[in-house]
Order: structure tokens, then C-alpha cells, then sequence
């Protein structure tokens, strides 16, 4: 029996930090969207000691959510619903997974999977992650003090069983 090699690597390329400055009655109508604002690198390689291609997974899954229980206000005023940001995934074109699930969610502070990977030996993928904040159909951001409101992301790549 050969033990199992299960490799898995995350790094944030760019767009590690989203801020939102919402200071004009437009911004506030139509919300902010960063198209394609985080771009990360996943690696994985499930093979056994041996080198045997079967892997003991059925691939890989992203999952994001936010560090603080709200979208933190710079100056003081009240945070706004962690649930006004609205999370897009893609998958760079050209990428290695024959199959991957991309869902879209509204931000939480409990982990949610955003892209799963199939099983296959070795990939990597990109991964571009845009982001809305009070765009339809969102709740708008009208009756919120103008600031400067951040908030902090934690993803985390794991194998699936």
C-alpha cells in the first residue's frame, strides 16, 4: 500500500485588498464593481509514493469569507452587511481542470466554496475574482454615511474527498 502525495499551493497574485470609497450620490445609486480585482494561482498534484496517476480525491475547492463580521467603516460610522458584496469567480481561459464548478455568493463570514476543481493529476489554474458592492440586485447603499469602508478576505484551498 502506497501512501498518498497530496500537494496544494494558494498564492494571491494581485487584489489582495478590497476598499470601497463610496463619496458620490452615483456610486451610491449604482454600487462598485472590481472586475477581475484578485488574481490567484492554485497548484495541486494528488499522486501516490509510487507515482501512480490515481488520485485519492475528487479534486480541489476554493472557499473565501470575510475576516470581520461586517465591511469595516474608516471613520467611525456603522459597518455595512457583509452581504452587500457580491463574489464572481472565472477560471482564466485556458485552464487545466476538465471540469470546475464556479458559484457565485454574497460574502459571509463563514467559509463558502467559490470554485471546485476536478480530480485531475496535476493543474494549475487562475483564478480572477470580481466583486460588487450594492449593485443590483443587491440592496443599495443609499441612507449609509459617505466613508471609507474596507474588508478583509480569507480564502483557503483544500482537497475534496
Amino acid at each position: 500500500m502506497n501512501g498518498q502525495n497530496i500537494s496544494l499551493n494558494l498564492r494571491v497574485v494581485s487584489g489582495g485588498n478590497i476598499s470601497y470609497i463610496f463619496n458620490s450620490l452615483t456610486k451610491y445609486q449604482t454600487g462598485i464593481t472590481y472586475e477581475d480585482w484578485t488574481r490567484l494561482q492554485i497548484f495541486f498534484n494528488d499522486t501516490t509514493n509510487a507515482g501512480d496517476p490515481s488520485p485519492s480525491t475528487t479534486g480541489w475547492e476554493l472557499k473565501v469569507r470575510a475576516i470581520q463580521n461586517g465591511i469595516m467603516s474608516d471613520g467611525g460610522n456603522p459597518n455595512l452587511d457583509t452581504e452587500l458584496i457580491e463574489i464572481r469567480p472565472k477560471i482564466a481561459a485556458g485552464g487545466n481542470s476538465t471540469n470546475v464548478n464556479l458559484t457565485n455568493i454574497n460574502l459571509t463570514n463563514g467559509f463558502q466554496t467559490i470554485v471546485e476543481g476536478d480530480g485531475n493529476q496535476i493543474i494549475l489554474e487562475e483564478v480572477f475574482i470580481s466583486y460588487d458592492c450594492g449593485v443590483d440586485p443587491s440592496p443599495k447603499i443609499l441612507n449609509n454615511p459617505p466613508d471609507f469602508y474596507y474588508v478583509d478576505l480569507e480564502f483557503k484551498i483544500s482537497a475534496r474527498p
